[in-house]
C-alpha cells in the first residue's frame, strides 16, 4: 500500500513537473517573438535616425558681430544655410523614415494580433 501511495505521489509530480515545462517553454518562445519584435522596430528607429543625422549634411554658419561701444554689449546673429545636397539628402530620409515606419507599423501589428491569437488560444483551452 505505501509503494502505490509513493507512486501515485511520484507520477502525479512527474504531471506537474512535465506540465511546469510546458508553460516554461511558452513563455520563452513568446518572449523571443517579443524580444523579436521590439528589435526590428528599434533597429527601424536606430537605422532612420542614424541615416537622418548622417546623410543630413553639415550646415554652413554665417556669423555676423555688431559691437556696441556705449553699452559695451555684443549681439550675435546666426544664420544656417543648408547646401542644395543637405536639402535633397533631407527629402530623401524623410522617405526613407516614412517607408521604415511602415514596415516597423505593420511588425507592430502581426506581433499585437499574434499575442490576441495566442489570448484567445489559451481562453479556448481553459474552457475546455
Amino acid at each position: 500500500m505505501a509503494t502505490s501511495i509513493k507512486e501515485h505521489w511520484e507520477q502525479l509530480s512527474e504531471k506537474h513537473r512535465d506540465n511546469l515545462k510546458e508553460d516554461i517553454d511558452v513563455l520563452i518562445s513568446r518572449s523571443k517573438d517579443l524580444a523579436m519584435g521590439a528589435a526590428v522596430i528599434g533597429g527601424g528607429f536606430a537605422l532612420s535616425y542614424y541615416l537622418i543625422k548622417k546623410l543630413g549634411g553639415s550646415k554652413k554658419v554665417k556669423v555676423s558681430k555688431k559691437n556696441n561701444h556705449e553699452d559695451h554689449t555684443s549681439e550675435m546673429t546666426i544664420e544656417k544655410q543648408p547646401s542644395m545636397m543637405s536639402n535633397i539628402g533631407h527629402v530623401v530620409l524623410t522617405e526613407i523614415t516614412i517607408f521604415l515606419l511602415a514596415i516597423a507599423k505593420e511588425k507592430l501589428i502581426e506581433y499585437l494580433q499574434n499575442i490576441n491569437k495566442g489570448e484567445e488560444n489559451d481562453e479556448y483551452t481553459e474552457n475546455s
